[in-house]
């Protein structure tokens, strides 16, 4: 609830430690993930917990980007080649904010909405009160005639909101670990 800045650590050092039990039971030797090569070069606290524990992850260890992986995916028929890449809720929020069911509810209707409208790869970071959406750079002009409108921000407003912002940057993975040190 204190949501720290190593809470992906925490969380998957619990999770990984279930589904390592469940596996010893199964009598499965081998634990893996989905982490690819991109995810070393980001913040992911979580990476640690999976070495910690033991956690194979395949497609890193083949070297495989998330661009390839994708590449791959479509070539042999899979149908969530090109499925956006989504991460825990809890990233949409700022180290050290408590974490309250109702905000990421609130976040996760957000984010459905916008999703609903087109917007294929969208965040909405609550800060407080304010909403600040991401989505691909592209895309930002037609969220901000879909803001003017009026009527997508009356459903933000309904949900709780009381600020709506447009990240100028646009969609970006680790984007709250850029925030500043103070946040850190």
């Amino acid at each position: 609830a204190n949501n720290p800045p190593d809470r992906c650590y925490l969380c998957k050092t619990d999770t990984f430690r279930l589904f390592r039990q469940e596996a010893d039971n199964a009598g499965c030797e081998i634990l893996a993930d989905g982490t690819n090569a991109d995810d070393t070069g980001e913040h992911r606290p979580g990476l640690r917990a999976l070495q910690e524990l033991g956690v194979r992850s395949p497609l890193k260890e083949a070297g495989l980007t998330k661009m390839e992986i994708r590449y791959l995916a479509k070539k042999h028929g899979l149908a969530i080649w090109n499925k956006p890449s989504n991460s825990c809720l809890l990233t949409r929020l700022p180290y050290h904010t408590e974490i309250r069911l109702e905000d990421l509810a609130m976040i996760e209707e957000a984010e459905t909405i916008l999703s609903d409208m087109g917007f294929r790869q969208v965040r909405v970071r609550k800060f407080d009160e304010l909403a600040r959406i991401e989505v691909d750079a592209e895309l930002t002009a037609r969220l901000q005639k879909e803001l003017e409108s009026g009527t997508l921000t009356g459903k933000l407003l309904q949900l709780g909101f009381k600020q709506i912002s447009i990240d100028p940057e646009g969609y970006r993975t680790g984007n709250m670990d850029r925030r500043p040190a103070n946040d850190a």
